[in-house]
């Protein structure tokens, strides 16, 4: 009884440190938010985020007063060396999908949260995903802006897969589609390597987001922005405050590090 009472002690301790840190401590990697799907029906799957979620979350962001920025700010605030502004967030999308159109895009323009979806160039069009010329609407308006998840959205650095094609011509073809400039990259199933970081940089691209490539990418390198998953257990709000408020990339790649010792 003494062991599990010391137990719950140490536990309490470490979340309560953990909040502090996450609430309270200098902010090291601003928060990037990454969502994937949206929908009613598979609200329970890993990659989606129940509508009425994201408007509970989006919500949140705004009363909470919170400073949603594109990602050129981000890379500026990195690259002129800022502290990072607490309550500064970023909002983005992979994939592409109709989803984000038919649940997101107008709760995004009335807060006017700006944010970027990134597109596969192959599937513009298809069943399931946004059409061209919704992207174009959708970008005339301002506030949402279009980057790269590559043609196909499949891992680069575990398949094997043309990367030149997935990063270098997927943006080619979605500038030519969507009539805006393609900026920003996001590897597909955060997949990284340096081999791939360099072919961003050369395919013109502004930055790339990744997920958490872990401790050996810098905080502020713009061509692996680590980001946060929002998942279908965000729905409660506190772990989505826990995700937003800042340092929560800090202590995912801490716990990371840790797995990864215990199983060396």
């Amino acid at each position: 009884m003494r062991i599990l009472f010391s137990l719950l002690i140490f536990f309490t301790l470490v979340v309560s440190g953990a909040l502090f840190y996450v609430d309270y401590g200098p902010v090291s990697v601003l928060p990037i938010l990454r969502y994937e799907h949206m929908g009613e029906s598979d609200a329970k799957s890993p990659d989606y985020v129940h509508p009425r979620a994201f408007q509970r979350q989006m919500e949140y962001l705004a009363s909470e007063k919170f400073h949603v920025i594109p990602l050129s700010q981000v890379i500026k605030i990195y690259q002129e060396g800022h502290s990072i502004p607490r309550h500064t967030i970023a909002i983005t999308f992979d994939g592409g999908y109709a989803d984000f159109k038919n649940y997101a895009a107008g709760l995004l323009e009335k807060y006017k949260f700006p944010a970027t979806v990134f597109l596969r160039s192959s599937y513009l069009g298809q069943a399931g995903y946004m059409t061209k010329n919704e992207v174009f609407e959708i970008a005339q308006r301002g506030v949402i802006e279009f980057g790269s998840n590559g043609q196909t959205g499949k891992n680069l650095a575990k398949t094997g897969m043309d990367a030149y094609s997935e990063i270098f011509i997927s943006r080619m073809a979605l500038q030519k589609e969507v009539e805006r400039p393609v900026y920003f990259f996001s590897y597909p199933e955060g997949g990284i390597q340096p081999a791939l970081e360099n072919l961003a940089k050369e395919s013109g691209y502004h930055g790339a987001c990744a997920l958490t490539p872990g401790k050996r990418y810098k905080n502020n390198n713009p061509y692996a922005m680590k980001r946060i998953s929002i998942t279908y257990q965000d729905d409660n709000t506190f772990f989505f405050k826990f995700k937003a408020w800042g340092n929560f990339i800090l202590i995912q790649e801490w716990w990371e590090a840790r797995k990864n010792k215990v199983k060396s």
